[in-house]
């Protein structure tokens, strides 16, 4: 659900998230406000549109997947900068493959990158093509460069061959980060707020021509409690609210729809909750825990 105002926004926008990112960094962010925060600064190579589940080009302006369905020819866009200024290149693609295929550093996106239980291996065929390669057959083809975002060798490169890149790009590096995303983190103030400002370098363009992304400013407060949330909402410190409690739905709606608000059910996300069942066994645990526990383990 969401609840959005009328108003024009020209220069910033104001919202929300439910708690802070953990970290900036795309190679080990595990948690959902660490990788909302990490898709306004970073871009992927080709994109999945949440609204048609289609791929869509990104920083990959074409791709060619072999008949065999074992490659795919990768062709990166011309003129290519990060947020500071500093150029994409093939070897950044090649550099951010090593990083979420580094066995030590296990990063989330590695499984997805191994097709048949081996890497994928990426060559470079010219300063502006790459190849990827299976060992089979692999049925997702582009759709593996989703949220595999493209990271800067520039920035990065020492650390990770340090052993350090886990270390890097904590909530506070605002000076150290550089990323193809739409925004570029302007100023985080731990419990209250990040400010992501206009990246100038952005890469997509609107079809008459003019570099996206028409907002100067996004504003990310961190409102943990739903009730807060609604709070700050009427009394018009947000712009926008989203996932709204069904308690709040009809409370909101009843106050703000005649006053130039509109309201709109999104329908179903593609947001998922889980719970986890500690199985371990432990002194601690006792007789009629154990006993429980064995519902878990039954099979048929």
């Amino acid at each position: 659900m969401l609840a959005a105002s009328l108003q024009a926004w020209a220069e910033e926008m104001v919202i929300s998230q439910r708690a802070e990112p953990r970290s900036l960094n795309p190679a080990i962010a595990l948690d959902s406000p660490s990788r909302e925060s990490i898709r306004l600064l970073m871009s992927d190579l080709v994109h999945i549109n949440p609204d048609t589940l289609k791929t869509e080009p990104a920083l990959a302006e074409a791709w060619r997947v072999a008949k065999d369905g074992k490659s795919i020819e990768v062709t990166l866009r011309r003129g290519l900068q990060f947020s500071d200024g500093v150029a994409v290149t093939v070897d950044d693609v090649l550099f951010s493959f090593r990083v979420y295929q580094d066995e030590k550093l296990a990063s989330s996106q590695r499984d997805l990158l191994l097709p048949g239980g081996k890497p994928v291996r990426v060559k470079k065929l010219s300063e502006s093509k790459l190849l990827f390669e299976f060992s089979e057959a692999y049925a997702p083809g582009e759709r593996i460069f989703d949220s595999v975002f493209i990271l800067p060798r520039h920035k990065l490169q020492a650390a990770f061959e340090q052993g350090q890149l886990r270390n890097q790009w904590g909530v506070g590096a605002l000076a150290d980060l550089a990323g193809t995303g739409p925004f570029r983190l302007a100023q985080y103030r731990a419990g209250d707020r990040a400010v992501y400002e206009r990246n100038p370098f952005y890469w997509r363009k609107e079809k008459a021509g003019s570099r996206l992304p028409y907002m100067d400013r996004v504003t990310v407060k961190f409102i943990s409690n739903a009730d807060a949330e609604a709070l700050q909402f009427r009394a018009g410190s947000l712009d926008l609210l989203s996932r709204s409690p069904a308690k709040s739905w009809e409370k909101l709606e009843a106050e703000f729809k005649g006053r130039g608000y509109q309201f709109v059910d999104a329908g179903p996300g593609l947001e998922y909750h889980f719970l986890f069942f500690n199985l371990n066994g432990s002194e601690s645990v006792t007789p009629e825990v154990r006993e429980k526990q064995k519902w878990f383990r039954k099979e048929g």
